[in-house]
C-alpha cells in the first residue's frame, strides 16, 4: 500500500475546497444572474421605447443607467467577501 505523498494530499484538499466554494457560491451567482439579466432587458425595453420615437436618431441614445453594474460590484463583493471568510482568498 502505497502512502500518497504529501503534495497529493494537497492537492486533493485544494481541489476539494474549490469544489465546496463552487458549491457555496452557485446560489450568489445564480441570483445575480437573474437579477442581471432582468436589468439588461429593463434596460434594453427603455432603450427600445427612446430609440423607436419619430426623430430620434442614434445619437439620441440615453445615457447607461448605473445600476446594472452597481449591482454587478454588489454581487462580486459579495462573494468575495464570502471567499475570504472561507479562507479562500
Amino acid at each position: 500500500m502505497n502512502p500518497r505523498c504529501p503534495s497529493g494530499v494537497k492537492n486533493d484538499i485544494n481541489l476539494a475546497r474549490e469544489k465546496v466554494m463552487s458549491i457555496v457560491l452557485n446560489p450568489i451567482r445564480h441570483e445575480a444572474s437573474v437579477v442581471l439579466e432582468e436589468i439588461r432587458l429593463k434596460d434594453e425595453k427603455r432603450r427600445r421605447e427612446i430609440m423607436d420615437k419619430p426623430g430620434c436618431s442614434p445619437s439620441d441614445r440615453p445615457a447607461a443607467d448605473p445600476t446594472y453594474f452597481e449591482t454587478y460590484k454588489r454581487y462580486q463583493s459579495s462573494a468575495s467577501r464570502l471567499m475570504v471568510n472561507c479562507g479562500m482568498n
